[in-house]
């Protein structure tokens, strides 16, 4: 793989991510936004003190479980088809008469991809959600408080509260955040998993979108390579591909960073295989 190619690469990734965050940000919003009118209609028909009260039900885990299916479906699939297709870009230049990379791989379709993410999600989903549903009732908490320290009677701490959280905008800042987190996990799983199914060795590297949004611990784990079932080690932390969900939030919240999967080539110049 020359420079060429990975810039390519970079450029294209950069563009394709870009989607992923617009598509799943609908998702999210939507799902975001379901709660939240759950919870004014708590709040006008059992009270604010009941509502609040009852926020660990109301903001129940269907709707943003059904949100995370629908979004990781969309980004493997899409993510699916385009790292496999890079992947036949890296070995074109490798000698005619080779296959440019396998059956196997060629074969896999949405159903596939669709079938990868349910798995993932059946070991991360859960957690993933928990927590996004326990910031929800956080931050409706912590408006109750800010709303007590300004005085307000319950009737018009009621009122402000189904005024702010109906603010169009409310979920608008959290949802591209969960989206571009999300997206990064999804499409770089979905690379992983590809560059492990081809009957070729491969080996990964991780690529870091260079702007002044970059955090500087993954400006350090730019261009760094491992095998496909080695760790990369970015600050201090063990992880398989950028938004691995063993990665803490610091590592993981709004990166834009890829996984490239490399063909290893032998002396000629011919891909190892399997």
């Amino acid at each position: 793989m020359n420079k060429r190619q990975k810039d390519e690469y970079k450029r294209d990734w950069i563009a394709t991510h870009g989607k992923y965050e617009r598509q799943t940000y609908r998702i999210f919003k939507k799902a975001l936004d379901g709660q939240i009118k759950n919870v004014i209609k708590s709040i006008n028909e059992d009270g604010l003190s009941s509502a609040i009260a009852l926020l660990p039900i109301t903001i129940e885990p269907k709707l943003m479980n059904t949100a995370y299916i629908k979004a990781y479906e969309l980004v493997g699939v899409s993510q699916g088809k385009w790292v496999t297709d890079w992947m036949t870009i890296f070995e074109k230049p490798i000698k005619s008469g080779i296959p440019i990379h396998s059956k196997k791989l060629l074969a896999f379709g949405s159903e596939f991809w669709r079938r990868k993410m349910r798995e993932f999600l059946m070991i991360h989903g859960a957690l993933k959600v928990k927590e996004v549903d326990e910031t929800t009732i956080n931050l409706i908490r912590r408006l109750l408080v800010k709303y007590q320290s300004q005085g307000l009677s319950v009737i018009d701490q009621a009122r402000q509260m189904v005024k702010d959280l109906s603010n169009s905008s409310y979920n608008k800042n959290r949802a591209l955040v969960i989206a571009r987190t999300e997206s990064t996990t999804a499409a770089n799983y979905t690379s992983l998993t590809a560059g492990k199914e081809a009957n070729y060795e491969t080996e990964k590297e991780w690529l870091s979108i260079e702007d002044n949004r970059t955090r500087d611990s993954h400006r350090v784990a730019n261009g760094n390579q491992v095998g496909m079932d080695e760790f990369f080690i970015v600050n201090g932390e063990e992880m398989q591909y950028p938004g691995d969900p063993n990665g803490s939030a610091s590592n993981n919240v709004n990166c834009r960073c890829s996984v490239l999967t490399i063909p290893l080539l032998d002396s000629d110049g011919l891909p190892v295989r399997r």
